[in-house]
């Protein structure tokens, strides 16, 4: 009989990309963390979520995004940071995957640019090739454009 390790995930990225509903898709719940479309930030400190699926225990954690809108970007930079170190402190033996959340067909603006370039900084350059996965979201918006556009997401 295989068996398998419990799995550690966190989810990271811009402020407004649906982190928090890309975390309650994986748990399978849809209250697990507060989500809503909003002007403003909703997630200010890590929260952590569980289930089980196969067997398996995984963990997510939940942290506030980069750019935050309710601060200035130096504060913002400093709330993703303390919240990541947090986290990281919070399980020494480590993560098996950052996801990134990126909303499908949003610009890779400036902005989009430096939070991956604060997220590099704060986690070191290499940590995104080495155990960054992208989850894009807004997959419904994706089934109408490829319908209409006739793109595979490859494609796109």
């Amino acid at each position: 009989m295989e068996v398998h390790s419990d799995l550690d995930l966190i989810i990271i990225g811009k402020t407004g990309n649906e982190k928090s509903a890309t975390r309650n898709s994986i748990l399978r719940e849809l209250d697990v963390f507060k989500s809503a479309y909003n002007t403003t930030s909703i997630t200010d400190f890590p929260q952590t979520g569980f289930t089980t699926f196969n067997g398996r225990i995984i963990k997510v954690v939940d942290c506030p995004g980069v750019l935050d809108t309710d601060i200035d970007e130096t504060g913002a930079v400093e709330l993703v940071k303390e919240a990541l170190q947090y986290a990281l402190l919070a399980n020494p033996s480590g993560y098996h995957a950052f996801l990134i959340v990126v909303k499908f067909a949003q610009r890779f603006t400036k902005e989009e640019q430096d939070s991956i370039k604060i997220l590099k900084s704060i986690l070191g350059k290499d940590v995104i090739t080495t155990h960054g996965i992208v989850v894009m979201c807004n997959g419904d918006t994706f089934a109408h454009f490829s319908k209409t556009q006739g793109l595979t997401i490859e494609e796109f």
